[in-house]
């Protein structure tokens, strides 16, 4: 309001003074010239330097800036040019010294295609007489985003060019190009204009519901980017590539999730050639969940150089403590980092009876006696899928205590889990696979990763997985990052959570685990026509049976390694009492004998079964790692197409797996599909 209101005292005394009076010859035309103010096509106007000093406008040392009489220029007569400018020789920060251009011409710089270089006063190149234009490296790649997390690769690759010159370039017609995909001609049905030092964002899908919240100017096609290693070039009309982009994970910082960003210092076709100047995009801008900064300038590749100046150093979005590279500053935590087996994952659930990632979630625990840091903290799953944990601000975690990670935290879509109990929302960044996959715990420190903890679980080797069911660490062994590795230290939750009948304690303390069953044996075994696969278990124990630590494994055809597995859910079994698992084909008029069904490879004849119980194997039938082709038989009684009963003298199961095995020693048969006995055993 005031500058409007001294504008207007101005133009009132020229006109008092002398109406009609023509504009100097000095002034830009728009009769403002010499009033002080930055006015349209001024770069300055008399002592308005617009902030600018000689240091900025060019290779000065020093000096006194001053604005050019017709106010469209700087007046660089007072500025100091190093001492050594001027010698004919090049000297450290020089691009040139009198007639030495270093064999340099107006087409090797960006954004022009001929003409005459010079050398200005202050040894920086003189582009005055060199001709506008578009030629090689007049374009720069400048991001690119090859393996996101949040969406699927489909929908959510892209990359990112950037205008090096000071014209507006079309791109309709022009071509995208890669070695292994070949090329795509840009045809967007108009012209395609690429703005003057702006950018443009090419991308595999334009819709930001399906592609991460990507703005994409551009949908190509037959095009998809690598994410361990590919090239991505633009080719002007005539075919000359005007860019072209190498990658691989040995040179270049690839990190799924997080873009490759070049350093908006090295902003050329040349230096975005070298892996050591791009980095993993620390900003998440405009995008749902991944990391980068699509159709803007990337932020810096230095980290946020301050923690406690108020200024976004790096222009990544995130401002001093907000900032992951200053979550262990100490203007930023208020606990300890954390080294290896500080925290630990003490929980997982990982499968639900629907496809419903939303329910999926991770606990943290800090087994020491003092607080440790979370934020800053990088989560990954066995897939190299990672995130780093962003509290904006220092998150310690109290000695003892536990932390949440959570795929959401509505309690409408996770279970019944309070919206308060989640410490942190990852989305779809991390997924965990119901049968074998991992969560690895890692410090990050400037370019240094610390493990802190892993866990690496696997169904076939001993892993206590069922639906909707988390796996719990038991409190009662050592709490470290060792003994977290072994499968005999975990176990089935048995405490009901949330509103869907869920099991798990999140962000609480787990239950102790059921000491593993050791009375338990096959007491039934039936092998009958089509699906009438099923499987009786006996309990000789005096006291009830944890189920959730035993399962049933399948060696097929002779194999020496487990071929199926199905964990026994979380029931107890009574003394005396028996549990029998049934394959879900089994006959449907008898189905409702069975305890459990399960999909999958059920045995034949010829297929090892065993009980294994906190990993010590209790009872087998067959003998694992032969095929007996087609069946193990005598004296009248078969595993092939047959029901077969333990006698009622046998109080034991056959824990020698690789013994010889002949059924009529401990069985009898009863005769193909029949199940009348089934559920009962020595009544």
């Amino acid at each position: 309001m005031k500058e409007w209101v001294h504008r207007l005292v101005i133009i009132a005394v020229v006109a008092l003074l002398g109406a009609g009076v023509a504009c100097s010859d000095n002034d830009t035309g728009n009769g403002l010239c010499g009033n002080g103010f930055l006015d349209p096509g001024e770069a300055c106007d008399t002592i308005n330097l617009a902030g600018q000093t000689c240091e900025d406008v060019g290779n000065y040392t020093g000096g006194t800036l001053a604005c050019a009489s017709d106010c469209t220029a700087y007046d660089t007569a007072g500025c100091t040019v190093p001492v050594d400018c001027g010698n004919g020789q090049l000297n450290p920060g020089e691009d040139c010294d009198d007639t030495n251009l270093d064999n340099t011409q107006c087409q090797d710089l960006a954004g022009f295609t001929g003409g005459t270089l010079a050398c200005a006063n202050d040894c920086s190149f003189d582009t005055t007489s060199c001709l506008v234009g578009v030629g090689p490296g007049s374009i720069v790649i400048t991001e690119i985003m090859a393996n996101p997390n949040g969406v699927a690769d489909a929908d959510g690759e892209w990359f990112e060019v950037h205008n090096n010159t000071s014209i507006s370039i079309d791109l309709n017609g022009w071509f995208l190009a890669s070695s292994d995909d070949g090329t795509h001609l840009i045809n967007a049905g108009g012209p395609l204009e690429l703005p003057a030092r702006g950018y443009l964002v090419f991308g595999a899908n334009d819709v930001t519901a399906e592609n991460g919240g990507v703005a994409v100017d551009y949908v190509f096609s037959g095009l998809t980017l690598g994410n361990t290693s590919d090239d991505i070039a633009v080719q002007s009309p005539d075919a000359v590539v005007i860019d072209v982009v190498v990658y691989d994970a040995t040179n270049f910082p690839l990190q799924s999730g997080r873009a490759l960003s070049l350093d908006p210092a090295t902003t050329d076709a040349i230096a975005n050639d070298t892996g050591a100047n791009w980095c993993p995009s620390s900003a998440r801008l405009g995008m749902d969940w991944d990391l980068g900064s699509p159709g803007v300038a990337n932020p810096s590749c230095t980290p946020e150089s301050s923690c406690d100046d108020s200024v976004d150093n790096d222009d990544n979005g995130a401002t001093d403590c907000a900032d992951t590279a200053c979550a262990y500053d100490a203007a930023c935590t208020s606990a300890a980092m954390p080294g290896p087996g500080d925290l630990i994952i003490t929980e997982l659930m990982v499968t639900l009876s629907g496809v419903d990632d939303d329910k999926e979630w991770v606990e943290l625990h800090n087994p020491t006696s003092g607080a440790m840091e979370c934020n800053g903290l990088e989560v990954c799953d066995d897939n190299d899928q990672c995130l780093v944990l962003s509290f904006g601000q220092s998150f310690p975690l109290a000695a003892g205590d536990y932390a949440l990670l959570a795929a959401s935290d509505l309690p409408a879509d996770n279970g019944g889990i309070p919206a308060g109990d989640v410490d942190y929302v990852y989305g779809p960044l991390i997924q965990l696979s119901a049968t074998t996959d991992g969560v690895s715990l890692y410090r990050v420190s400037g370019q240094t990763r610390t493990l802190v903890d892993q866990v690496i679980y696997d169904e076939s080797t001993g892993w206590p997985i069922a639906d909707d069911t988390a796996l719990q660490f038991d409190p009662a062994v050592s709490q470290n990052e060792t003994t977290n590795d072994l499968s005999a230290n975990w176990c089935l939750s048995t405490q009901t959570y949330g509103s869907v009948g869920l099991m798990g304690t999140p962000g609480a303390a787990n239950q102790i685990c059921a000491v593993p069953p050791t009375e338990l044996f096959f007491s039934e075994y039936v092998e009958g026509l089509s699906n009438n696969k099923a499987i009786e278990i006996y309990n000789a124990g005096t006291t009830g049976a944890a189920l959730s630590l035993c399962q049933v494994e399948i060696y097929s055809n002779g194999s020496s390694t487990v071929s199926f597995t199905k964990t026994l859910g979380l029931t107890t079994l009574a003394s005396e009492d028996v549990f029998v698992l049934c394959d879900n084909g089994f006959n449907t008029a008898d189905i409702g004998l069975c305890d459990l069904t399960a999909t999958g490879t059920f045995w034949n004849g010829d297929d090892a079964v065993a009980l294994v119980c906190g990993g010590v194997i209790l009872d087998v039938i067959g003998q694992i790692g032969l095929d007996p082709d087609p069946e193990w038989s005598g004296g009248g009684v078969s595993t092939l197409n047959d029901t077969m009963r333990r006698m009622c003298s046998v109080t034991t199961g056959d824990t020698d797996g690789s013994n010889a095995f002949d059924p009529s020693i401990e069985w009898t048969s009863a005769g193909i599909d029949v199940f009348t006995d089934l559920g009962q055993h020595c009544p």
